[in-house]
């Protein structure tokens, strides 16, 4: 029973550790689209710099007009945009993100029979998406097995683990 709750315990904190990074994902993005208005802490520096000195980093700089500033605040409103949504879009296109609900364990099956079969075609399918070597793949289940029942994490779970970002809209 003991090993049990200690197995329970460790699905536990990782799941509240993939919820963690989920939730750090959706903080990032909404940063970046922040900033297409906002000034982030490195844009401050640089504008009190400015204004200062009508300098960046030593170099002289010349105030636009306001063609250019106009210019310059709507290439700042799209860029930090499209930057959000490609990363977004890039993280969701290849079918990682929305697989890789099966390496969140709280998504598992509480019966230990259905857990431990739980997922092997999705892990597989990331396998393949990031072209990891397909020599791997049993060792990769047979990981991911051990990871399921005991908590343990061997190197080719880890990789995977490392490689993938879980999406910002949680479809977990």
């Amino acid at each position: 029973m003991e090993a049990l709750c200690e197995s329970e315990a460790s699905r536990s904190q990782k799941a509240v550790l993939f919820n963690l990074f989920n939730t750090e994902v959706g903080v990032a993005l909404s940063a970046l689209r922040s900033m297409r208005k906002a000034d982030g802490v490195n844009t401050k520096c640089m504008r009190e710099e400015f204004e200062k000195s009508s300098t960046f980093k030593g170099v002289s700089v010349s105030q636009p007009g306001d063609g250019g500033r106009r210019k310059a605040e709507v290439f700042r409103e799209r860029f930090f945009v499209s930057l959000a949504d490609n990363i977004e879009r890039r993280l969701d296109d290849n079918g990682i993100i929305s697989a890789a609900a099966v390496l969140n364990p709280s998504n598992w099956p509480s019966d230990e029979d259905e857990r431990i079969l739980y997922g092997d075609e999705k892990l597989l399918a990331i396998h393949k998406t990031l072209a990891v070597e397909a020599a791997t793949s049993p060792i990769l289940l047979k990981e991911f097995h051990e990871f399921k029942c005991h908590g343990v994490t061997g190197e080719s779970m880890r990789n995977v683990r490392c490689l993938h970002a879980p999406s910002v809209h949680s479809r977990v």
